[in-house]
């Protein structure tokens, strides 16, 4: 997370942002660093090419995978609560391979998002879900896992908005909140 602060813009993309009785109040765009990304492909090999992995952690291995591919990383933030997580690729075929294999386990959306005026694949999934697996392979939570944790059990706007802010002040990411995402 490292670098500038990204003052990019997911601008022309759609702008529904009610969705199914929830409205968009705010998303975080992370920029993904490249040679985590090499990391985390190196890693999801090594298990993918263990005889003893289960075929569920293969699927989550395959998944990590085809996210190696993904630059961007959006926490989407919905009233009533819910939050969503978006990968952004730059690889259309990567983000097929990632919502074939999740979506086995979970409900996934493919959709495309507009980033400095190019469009890019994005494939979309419940938070919730995704830190479950997370949690059972042993990923550990980053900060923005932790406020969508917190919102969801306290369901609190105020307190998101802080976690929010706090969070935007203390790494390099991009905070948006509904009313900007629209423009």
């Amino acid at each position: 997370m490292g670098g500038r602060r990204s003052r990019r813009s997911s601008r022309g993309r759609s702008k529904i942002l009610r969705e199914e009785g929830y409205e968009l109040v705010a998303e975080v765009m992370e920029r993904r660093d490249p040679a985590i990304l090499a990391e985390m492909a190196a890693e999801a090999v090594e298990v993918l090419e263990n005889p003893e992995t289960s075929d569920d952690v293969k699927a989550f291995m395959l998944g990590r995978l085809c996210m190696a591919g993904a630059f961007a990383k959006f926490w989407r933030f919905y009233w009533p609560p819910k939050v969503e997580l978006e990968w952004v690729f730059d690889d259309p075929r990567k983000a097929k391979m990632l919502a074939d294999v999740v979506g086995e386990f979970e409900k996934v959306v493919m959709s495309t998002r507009s980033i400095d005026g190019k469009e890019y694949a994005a494939v979309r999934l419940n938070w919730q879900f995704w830190r479950e697996v997370g949690d059972l392979i042993g990923v550990p939570p980053s900060p923005l896992d932790l406020a969508a944790a917190r919102y969801l059990v306290h369901r609190s706007m105020r307190r998101l908005m802080e976690d929010l802010l706090l969070f935007s002040v203390t790494v390099d990411a991009d905070l948006r909140f509904a009313d900007e995402a629209e423009e």
